[in-house]
């Protein structure tokens, strides 16, 4: 009975650090249209197109798949639209001061996913979406 209840405990403890591991493993990808993309694709895409300053001291968060073009984003009453020059636009969220309370300077950045042009929006808020996107710095 003791050797059969050692094994069930070993077998849930692989079963944790499994899951455990597959986790972390999916916190660096995220899905866009079927294809696996990098989240540090994405960061670096950022920073050479949006961010020249680079990251330092700010939070950065992106949508797990690009939006189509005229697709809304909401921000305690603000509403903020993917360019309609963008076909389909990977959308960032930059928290420029992450210790201060808000309202205080952040950015909505797309991304068009076919020629990497940016269109950059200041804002003093979060988007209402921002628990279901992906932080991609600092992790």
């Amino acid at each position: 009975m003791r050797s059969q209840t050692r094994h069930n405990t070993l077998s849930l403890r692989h079963f944790i650090i499994v899951l455990i591991l597959l986790h972390l493993a999916c916190s660096n990808h995220c899905l866009a249209g079927g294809a696996v993309v990098r989240t540090e694709m994405l960061l670096q895409l950022l920073v050479k197109r949006a961010m020249p300053e680079g990251i330092q001291g700010k939070v950065i968060f992106v949508m797990s798949e690009p939006l189509a073009s005229g697709s809304i984003i909401n921000s305690w009453g603000v509403t903020y639209k993917v360019p309609d020059s963008f076909r389909q636009a990977w959308f960032f969220f930059i928290d420029d001061m992450p210790d201060a309370n808000w309202e205080h300077p952040c950015r909505y950045i797309f991304i068009d996913t076919d020629t990497s042009n940016v269109h950059i929006l200041t804002a003093k808020t979060p988007p209402d979406r921002l628990i279901n996107m992906i932080k991609l710095h600092p992790l």
